[in-house]
């Protein structure tokens, strides 16, 4: 790290030391550090930043996904479940403990939850989801989405956003 970005993050725990005086003297530690050139202690200012990144393939994939179930929903909301396993018709999250799948967890709360999309997806579920699945889904998913993205985009009856009961149980069968 050069010396200017050194500056330049200093100056930005200089900021927040003053507006979050509760806590002012981490930050104030923090930029002790930028400024005196501790490198060891960097990481430290930035603990809570993620080094894991989702690249753009697998965040499209999760809202692919969610788009899915949003046709599953609509589904539901037309025709009931009389035909279908109501477990089958939720989407369950990912696993949690898988470390793509964690990642892939977390975007998905925060797509639904903070950004208010797919909210579809809580009223299935209930307000307490937690987006964990406790399992490995997304080959499941995967599979799913295979078909699901082979049936005309739109919403006339057979198409993506409104399937048929045939193309329903297709998908869930992947």
């Amino acid at each position: 790290m050069d010396k200017k970005d050194r500056f330049i993050i200093a100056n930005q725990l200089k900021i927040l030391e003053n507006l979050y005086p509760d806590d002012a003297q981490h930050y104030a530690q923090c930029r002790t550090a930028f400024e005196e050139g501790y490198e060891s202690h960097y990481d430290w200012a930035m603990e809570h930043i993620s080094s894991d990144t989702l690249n753009e393939d697998v965040t499209r994939e999760v809202v692919d996904t969610l788009d899915m179930y949003r046709a599953i929903y609509y589904y539901q909301r037309d025709n009931g479940i009389d035909d279908f396993n109501e477990f089958s018709l939720k989407f369950s999250g990912y696993d949690g403990n898988d470390p793509q799948e964690c990642k892939m967890m977390g975007y998905a709360r925060y797509f639904v939850v903070e950004l208010s999309r797919f909210t579809e997806v809580l009223e299935t579920q209930g307000e307490h989801f937690d987006f964990n699945s406790h399992g490995e889904r997304r080959a499941k998913y995967q599979r799913m989405l295979n078909i699901w993205k082979e049936i005309p985009a739109g919403t006339r009856d057979g198409q993506r956003h409104k399937l048929t009961k045939e193309q329903l149980t297709n998908i869930l069968e992947a």
